[in-house]
């Protein structure tokens, strides 16, 4: 089992845009950002609305994950 299969707990395996912000509890611009910004892969399968993987997500939130200072 690779990593990134890991840490989608249970996630579907395609979220749309909106779909995958929710579950990040983030807005969806973060996650539009981020996708223009080639950081979060995601796909238009129609020509028109993205479609995100659940493993892109995962990546995506391992990468960007931070610690915080301990005070």
């Amino acid at each position: 089992m690779s990593m990134s299969q890991d840490n989608t707990g249970n996630l579907p395996p395609i979220m749309t845009l909106q779909e995958a912000a929710d579950a990040c509890r983030l807005h969806h611009t973060t996650l539009r950002k981020a996708i223009r910004e080639g950081r979060l892969l995601a796909s238009r399968p129609t020509g028109r609305d993205l479609r995100i993987t659940s493993s892109a997500i995962a990546q995506w939130l391992e990468t960007t994950s931070t610690t915080l200072p301990k005070r």
